[in-house]
């Protein structure tokens, strides 16, 4: 269970309920384990063990009241996204046109060596630097071709206006490794990327293996694994990467099937396993025993946060249109920053045809870390993600709340720069522990200094503000801060398909959202999550929901992992300070929806109200 609980410096003592869900364990027991981080204790005052769980089932009801604009209180239905426009270049022939002939150098009967791959990442730099130059509108046209890229930096695209890139149905196929993305959009606006294919070199680095137990030693630490898609070079890779995480896998179907059994995934953390490769098998030897199961198949993964397709810090008016992404150690599409109609059109996540890759993207599809919304993701479809296929909310902070050295000052604690982005003349918001409102709201009065080492993006930071208010006394060390310059609302997901994905669907914070006439099927997680969740010091996500229409959609055996309740549509919040009852989700519209096969509710709704 994901949660950590937290108090006040001040040691006043806390009662915090929670239910776990235990399944039977044949021949078994559970052991439950808790501890303190820090200084503190832990008193068990009462266990109970017993059948079912304490939900409130409540029978469908039809309102005869009820119209298409109020319920019967005469409060607004949920109206969810207003629809905008998103402008685009003029990408059908007008302005000028460069041609990526001759410049970039594709696969011929076979792969192009590193260093033509090499050239090619400088030479399509060199061509949007070209096309930066340019005044008005302008399109780098890419002749139909496999490219291969294999520089150690991004394609930057930094302050470019008015450009289409068409790859015209090429493939960009990316073998190199570094902390990074292989495009990044800084302040750029009308811009197009359409038409084109993007892949990763496995055989330079594997995101994933699929791996079959064939034998296992008594006492669960030694495991034989074989790996029946793999040639001897690829297991001798495999045996090379580390070992991150292990997840169940239908062999066949390439997919997490639906076994209470079996543990959702296996995280290596510390018990690091000792690898041997003998023939065609990797012998893994566990520091402890795992509860690996001999004939059962997994995803062992080697990559996670490693490379993203494309990263947006900031910009306005962005069409991806007919990208379609095989595989990358990384997300799809992450936005940092003030980014503003943005829009998906017939974007694909999806396994090449013919492959047995068990991963396509190792994290996110598209993620929003914050963003001022206008968001639009029609047509498109996500399979075989290692994460969530869709997660859009704006960050949020909480890691310890000090005063300043006089009466305008904060210090933020743990507060590296990227989680709130903090500029002169931002407003921020101030929140209780339980994210119910204080009403305090500060600007800021100048750049704030960050104290981190090595830098000011690691976690142990802190962040020191001054503001032009007089900073209110009553302000907890664990309220929570939200910047509100950032907003990702107004959002339509629509049309779309989640098939066979191993994260979540949607998961959402924002305002005035629409999810329609979308297929989920079989998804590891939720369908949909709307939820405020803060974990640790690892992430801060989302303040609730207002406005939000979920209709004619379609979900189909989702959620075999069971997680929240087994819910299909789980709409609630995590937090270190423990259950919350502040409604945070307000105006929810559902209906004409379709479920079939439902591990739990349908849905569940906490912290909610209308």
């Amino acid at each position: 269970i994901w949660q950590r609980w937290v108090g006040e410096p001040d040691g006043k003592q806390r009662t915090i309920k929670f239910p776990m869900r235990l399944t039977p364990v044949d021949g078994g027991k559970w052991t439950i384990y808790a501890g303190c981080q820090g200084t503190g204790g832990i008193i068990y005052d009462k266990i109970a063990i017993k059948t079912g769980r304490d939900i409130e089932h409540l029978k469908p009801q039809t309102d005869a009241t009820l119209t298409s604009q109020t319920d019967s209180t005469g409060k607004a239905l949920a109206t969810g996204f207003t629809e905008i426009q998103i402008i685009r270049p003029d990408d059908q022939g007008q302005g000028k046109v460069i041609s990526a002939a001759g410049r970039l150098i594709a696969d011929g009967d076979q792969p192009v060596s590193n260093e033509v791959a090499e050239n090619n990442s400088i030479a399509l730099q060199r061509m949007v630097n070209e096309a930066r130059s340019i005044k008005g509108n302008k399109t780098i046209l890419i002749p139909r071709g496999v490219y291969r890229f294999a520089r150690k930096a991004s394609i930057i695209l930094d302050h470019v206006d008015d450009l289409t890139i068409d790859g015209q149905g090429s493939e960009f196929i990316f073998q190199k490794l570094y902390q990074g993305d292989c495009f990044l959009l800084m302040q750029c606006n009308r811009v197009v990327i359409k038409n084109l294919f993007i892949d990763w070199n496995w055989d330079y680095m594997p995101i994933a293996s699929l791996g079959t137990v064939a034998k296992a030693s008594d006492d669960s630490k030694t495991f034989e694994f074989t790996f029946a898609d793999c040639n001897e070079q690829q297991i001798q890779k495999a045996a090379q990467m580390k070992w991150l995480m292990l997840m169940p896998i239908d062999a066949d179907k390439l997919y997490r099937k639906r076994d209470e059994a079996q543990p959702e995934k296996f995280t290596i953390n510390d018990a690091k396993p000792k690898l041997e490769v003998k023939g065609d098998r990797i012998i893994a030897q566990f520091p402890r025993p795992v509860a690996l199961a001999e004939g059962q198949s997994y995803i062992i993964r080697h990559l996670y946060y490693n490379l993203i397709a494309f990263k947006i810090a900031s910009g306005s008016h962005l069409t991806f249109e007919d990208v379609t992404i095989y595989s990358l150690p990384g997300m799809g599409w992450l936005n940092t920053g003030t980014t503003h109609h943005w829009r998906f059109n017939r974007c694909r996540i999806v396994r090449r045809e013919g492959s047995r890759h068990p991963l396509t993207t190792a994290a996110d599809g598209i993620h929003a870390g914050e963003s001022k919304g206008n968001v639009i993701i029609e047509n498109c479809e996500f399979t075989g993600l290692g994460d969530d296929c869709i997660n859009l909310h704006d960050n949020t902070w909480q890691g310890g709340l000090k005063f300043g050295d006089h009466d305008k000052q904060l210090k933020l604690l743990n507060c590296p720069k990227h989680r709130l982005r903090i500029a002169a003349g931002d407003v921020l918001r101030f929140y209780n522990a339980d994210l119910s409102p204080t009403g305090i709201e500060l600007t800021v009065a100048q750049e704030p200094i960050y104290d981190g080492h090595p830098n000011a993006y690691v976690n142990s930071t802190t962040t020191t503000i001054d503001f032009k208010q007089t900073v209110p006394r009553s302000l907890s060390y664990l309220a929570i801060v939200a910047n509100t310059r950032f907003a990702t609302d107004n959002v339509r997901i629509a049309n779309n398909r989640f098939v066979r994905t191993f994260g979540r669907g949607i998961l959402y914070s924002g305002n005035d959202v629409t999810v329609e006439n979308n297929v989920f099927d079989r998804i590891g997680g939720n369908a949909i999550q709307v939820q405020a969740d803060i974990v640790d010091l690892h992430w801060a996500e989302g303040v609730g929901t207002d406005n939000m229409v979920i209709r004619n959609n379609r979900f189909s055996n989702v959620n075999p992992s069971g997680r929240w309740e087994g819910a299909v549509i789980y709409t609630g919040g995590r937090l270190p300070w423990g259950p919350m009852s502040y409604p945070l989700f307000k105006r929810f519209l559902v209906e004409n929806n379709h479920f079939i096969n439902p591990p739990g509710p349908a849905m569940s709704f906490t912290a909610s109200r209308d």
